[in-house]
């Protein structure tokens, strides 16, 4: 058995994770599963339809989701009034050996994985088939530091440095990191110049990181009107057509045919989430 012993103050989440064995780095297989990686700049009272991404991996169920969040002592919990949050881990990449996981999580929320019983965290789940994607679904309550790994017990919750990195390869943006996506005025971190006015301009960039499938893109002007683009030819205006607008898992490609234009300007969002 293992004894704790709680100095005075002490939280919750400290004293549990003193109780709980370390085992190897990498075990958890949820993505941004501490809350730090936002890039669609949530805040305030969340509320989202069917499907919808809150927090980056964490999407709203099929009667949606409301909830809010806060940080303290460096844990970020959140609290879900309605509907519930979810997080389909992709098999192929982190449930490649199939068999027992134990799902848990700090907060009065219950969770479910792929649709059976909703109860109370730990979870242990058997007979996983490998490479096949795990979906947790928590209900209203609390949330905080969630962890899903091999094996039949739960270890100490796993912090990385990395989160960002793992988040992108289902969705990125090139707004600046507290900017919501599509809001005005845009951040215009993709810029190409033509060569001269009234020329095709070509725009062939390469995404941070590679996507897990080719993505969806929406381009955007600097007053976030979607499919559009702003261009200089003098001054800068907004609402220049796109003629090609093709993404690819490592890059995207535009082409615009503005006349007068010397130079476009746009921000991006592309999504391959699962």
């Amino acid at each position: 058995p293992v004894t704790v012993t709680a100095t005075a103050g002490a939280t919750v989440a400290a004293v549990l994770a003193s109780a709980y064995v370390p085992g190897p780095s990498f075990r958890n297989r949820l993505r941004n599963a501490d809350f730090t990686v936002n890039q669609r700049a949530v805040s305030g009272t969340v509320t989202l339809a069917a499907g919808a991404y809150g927090h980056d991996g964490f999407k709203a169920g099929a009667s949606g989701a409301t909830y809010t969040f806060a940080r303290s002592a460096g844990v970020t919990t959140l609290t879900i009034s309605a509907g519930t949050l979810v997080q389909v881990i992709e098999g192929s990449l982190y449930m490649t050996e199939g068999g027992t996981y134990t799902a848990s999580w700090l907060g009065s929320a219950q969770a479910r994985l792929n649709g059976g019983a909703y109860a109370a965290s730990p979870i242990v789940a058997t007979g996983l088939a490998a490479d096949a994607n795990l979906t947790v679904e928590w209900g209203t309550g609390t949330l905080a530091l969630p962890q899903v790994e091999t094996g039949n017990r739960r270890t100490v919750f796993e912090r990385r440095d990395d989160e960002l990195r793992r988040c992108q390869r289902y969705f990125q943006k090139s707004y600046d990191p507290g900017a919501v996506p599509g809001s005005a005025p845009g951040n215009g971190n993709a810029t190409v110049n033509l060569g001269a006015p009234n020329s095709s301009a070509v725009g062939d960039l390469l995404l941070p990181v590679m996507m897990r499938a080719t993505p969806t893109l929406i381009v955007y002007d600097g007053a976030g009107t979607p499919n559009r683009v702003s261009y200089y030819d003098g001054t800068w205006k907004g609402g220049g057509g796109l003629t090609v607008a093709a993404p690819r898992p490592q890059r995207i490609f535009i082409q615009t045919n503005i006349v007068g234009s010397g130079q476009i300007n746009f921000d991006y969002v592309v999504s391959s989430e699962l």
